[in-house]
């Protein structure tokens, strides 16, 4: 196979060790097994799990301290955990091995958080991703940006992709 390799675990990470404290070993040991097979890591911070926001995930990065290793940035996570622009700044300090974007409505108070769903094309919502995109280039260069978007309904799957081609083609200029 060519090209880059990933391996993103998303199981609740507090499955693995034992406290808190001990994630930064079990990393390490994770990271280790993964650069024996040519992997790199992204370790995905999530509300709710064990590694709940971007400054946990940064912590247990920097401690594993694995060259093979690095941070998973997903705006929506970031944005649903009430992230601010300048705790971005935190991420030139550690390897971002993907920035993930998806564009957002605010939900209203007392909404319950549907995982997979109401993550929209970039420009449908309105989260300030071309500043996060903007401060992410600043922080870490290196990071590969993506697309996560889970829309309510599929649809069909080619006009789906056309749509998503195009609204990424007019916003890719505001966030650079």
């Amino acid at each position: 196979m060519h090209g880059r390799h990933e391996l993103c675990e998303h199981r609740r990470p507090r499955q693995y060790f034992a406290a808190a404290g001990d994630a930064p070993a079990w990393r390490g040991r994770f990271d280790d097994a993964a650069a024996r097979i040519g992997l790199a890591v992204a370790l995905e911070f999530i509300p709710g799990t064990g590694i709940p926001d971007l400054a946990a995930a940064l912590g247990i990065a920097r401690r594993a301290a694995r060259p093979n290793a690095g941070v998973l940035f997903d705006s929506w996570h970031f944005l649903r955990n009430g992230g601010a622009l300048g705790d971005i700044a935190g991420l030139a300090e550690c390897h971002v091995v993907e920035a993930q974007l998806s564009d957002r409505r605010t939900p209203a108070p007392g909404e319950e958080y549907v995982p997979m769903k109401r993550r929209l094309p970039l420009g449908e919502g309105e989260a300030p991703l071309a500043a996060i995109a903007r401060a992410m280039r600043q922080a870490a260069p290196e990071a590969v940006f993506s697309l996560e978007i889970f829309p309510d309904e599929p649809g069909d799957p080619d006009r789906t992709v056309a749509h998503l081609a195009e609204t990424t083609r007019v916003c890719a200029p505001a966030h650079r």
